[in-house]
């Protein structure tokens, strides 16, 4: 819940707040009031008061951050660290899949690459916020400022039979014509930032799934930490999730599939 509070001067008598980010907007008529978002990403706030004599409008650009959990538990990495799953999330020959979570990028360049240990699958972001997927060798991309650096935004990219889709905060952002390989073997197990080019930021939320979500079923998800994991892994799709909210050690999947993060190069606990 997000409670707005006035602290206007000379006696107002009539206030009208707008939150607004463009996609989506709440309008909230009170003097201080509350309201809960439904939708994930950064809000401008406005007040606008009104006395006897005239009437003012007072606007914060990006005042409001909205995300599915606490942002203090998601995992810190500085560019040096990898994280490897002890097997793999993907059966051979998959044909869709949904790679889905939360970060907070201090720079685009490296923003969370993913591949697979034979680089069957390849992941990656340069310094324009472009994101390239590559599977079997061909590449498609989501265009310049896709990963938007020093904000916290919803990330997701679906694959299926070779198309791709890229998503921020539950809206599409490009649906590449190209297609790339319909299907792979063996794809090994995931490993996620390490390199030359690691990732620097946070991230937090990180699911995977055995179906290219659709935009609904990506938005009931994407606003909440994950709940009744089992249901979801029997007749759901989901293959992994990660929280990221223990203190030390691997990182746990959330589901009965078991198929933890180690943790490469971050130090003793």
């Amino acid at each position: 819940t997000t409670y707005l509070i006035d602290e206007s001067v000379q006696s107002p008598e009539a206030w009208r707040w707008t939150v607004d980010n463009s996609r989506h907007a709440y309008v909230i008529n009170g003097q201080h009031t509350s309201f809960t978002p439904t939708h994930p990403g950064y809000y401008d706030i406005t007040l606008w008061a009104r006395n006897d004599i005239d009437s003012a409008t007072v606007t914060q650009p990006g005042a409001l951050l909205v995300l599915n959990a606490d942002s203090k538990n998601g995992l810190m990495m500085s560019g040096g660290e990898q994280l490897e799953s002890t097997a793999s999330p993907f059966a051979d020959g998959t044909k869709a899949f949904t790679i889905e979570w939360w970060m907070l990028p201090y720079q685009a360049n490296g923003a969370l690459n993913i591949t697979t240990a034979n680089q069957q699958v390849d992941i990656t972001t340069d310094a324009d916020g472009t994101t390239y997927v590559t599977i079997g060798g061909k590449t498609v991309n989501s265009g310049e400022n896709y990963v938007q650096p020093n904000q916290w935004h919803h990330y997701a990219i679906t694959f299926t039979f070779g198309a791709v889709k890229f998503y921020r905060d539950g809206q599409l952002i490009a649906n590449p014509s190209s297609r790339i390989g319909t299907s792979t073997t063996d794809w090994g197990h995931l490993l996620i930032s390490g390199g030359d080019n690691g990732y620097k930021g946070q991230i937090d939320e990180l699911r995977i799934w055995s179906k290219a979500l659709s935009l609904s079923a990506m938005k009931n998800y994407i606003n909440a930490p994950l709940a009744d994991t089992d249901n979801l892994v029997s007749s759901g799709g989901l293959v992994a999730y990660y929280d990221f909210n223990q203190d030390g050690g691997s990182v746990k999947d959330r589901t009965s599939n078991a198929l933890d993060l180690t943790r490469l190069g971050f130090g003793p606990d």
